[in-house]
């Protein structure tokens, strides 16, 4: 794997992971739905991560593109989540969920190590 490979993995799970938590906040506040651009410009970021994934898929390994990406998505999904969660809730329960996704980052990259892992 190519290091612009890992690189494109990366844009591709801050987008997707950043855009999910943009996404639920919007529509949690629209009534409108789509309609709306805190739905909209968020929904479209999202389409365009998925082009580079497509693209990414086309030049690397699927078996190492797929779970990597889908790895840093659920780590940026939980991290954009928590951040934009502490600027709206004041509530310290917030402030409790960041060793929860410490230990998720590190479960699925161990995972993902054991997987890739070549004997």
């Amino acid at each position: 794997m190519v290091a612009w490979d890992l690189v494109g993995c990366a844009v591709v799970g801050f987008v997707w992971g950043t855009t999910n938590a943009l996404l639920e906040r919007g529509v949690k506040a629209s009534s409108s739905g789509i309609l709306r651009a805190a739905v909209a410009l968020p929904y479209v970021a999202n389409q365009a991560g998925s082009l580079l994934f497509y693209i990414l898929l086309s030049s690397a390994e699927v078996s190492v593109v797929g779970p990597l990406t889908n790895a840093l998505t659920l780590i940026f999904t939980g991290i954009a989540t928590q951040v934009l969660s502490s600027k709206t809730d004041r509530n310290k329960s917030a402030k409790r969920q960041w060793p929860v996704i410490a230990l998720g980052a590190s479960m699925s990259f161990s995972g993902l190590m054991l997987c890739q892992h070549r004997a």
